[in-house]
């Protein structure tokens, strides 16, 4: 009898060292999948989905301002409880431009809490920021330079204008390390002309227009007349002008 007992206790006590080690450990891990899509975005209300292994405690998200965790709580979205399945999903409510971070949070049924890795986004919704820089208000380049800054890597538009407002010719450039130059536009007859360059946001936004560069170009020789004295004339100093 003795040995039958002392038995039983052996077995109880691997029963509940059992429930007591692994089962706490795997109840509440969670996990938030990194983030959807690319990022920057325009989309102001992005969602979050990851997994857990306890279902009866909430999922909460909470979205940071800035590159960490150590920003400003903007918000906190929850599950319902209790979870119908061991994955999850949550959708923000709008949020601005900036940079963001999330991490997804779940208490432990048996105590403490499982957190997952942090998610970084961007959100941008303006236009790209794009300036044109150009020729001197007069020149005689009929295929003068442009330059500036561009916000995005899609292609660069400089459109040239004559004084009817008329687009006569363009130019194109690529990007590179935010600023871009071009001089690949059709060849300008001497006259008065304005530009503007543009650029098509990558995210979908409006595009980016420019300040407007203003110049003109003359080509041809400059006029100049001549008078002097009447012929003949006894002045040994005459004059000249025109």
């Amino acid at each position: 009898m003795r040995a039958l007992k002392g038995l039983l206790g052996v077995a109880l006590v691997a029963i509940v060292a059992l429930l007591a080690g692994p089962v706490s450990d795997a109840l509440a891990s969670v996990t938030m999948e990194g983030f959807p899509g690319s990022t920057p975005t325009n989309n102001t209300t992005p969602s979050f989905s990851g997994s857990t292994t306890e279902l009866a405690e909430p999922v909460n998200v909470k979205i940071y301002k800035g590159e960490s965790t150590g920003g400003e709580l903007k918000q906190t979205l929850s599950t319902e409880v209790p979870l119908l399945s061991t994955t999850w999903s949550l959708t923000a409510e709008p949020l601005g431009e900036g940079t963001y971070t999330a991490i997804a949070e779940q208490a432990e049924l048996l105590g403490g809490s499982s957190t997952s890795g942090p998610v970084t986004f961007t959100i941008i919704t303006a236009p790209p920021k794009v300036t044109l820089t150009g020729p001197p208000a007069l020149s005689n380049k009929t295929k003068p330079s442009f330059s500036g800054k561009a916000g995005d890597h899609t292609q660069v538009v400089v459109h040239i204008l004559n004084a009817a407002n008329q687009q006569v010719t363009t130019a194109t450039a690529t990007p590179s390390g935010g600023t871009w130059s071009a001089s690949n536009e059709g060849e300008l007859e001497s006259g008065s002309y304005h530009a503007v360059a543009t650029q098509e946001s990558s995210l979908g936004n409006e595009q980016g227009v420019s300040n407007e560069l203003y110049f003109a170009i003359d080509t041809s020789p400059p006029t100049v007349t001549l008078t002097g004295p009447s012929k003949p004339s006894n002045d040994t100093t005459p004059s000249f002008s025109g």
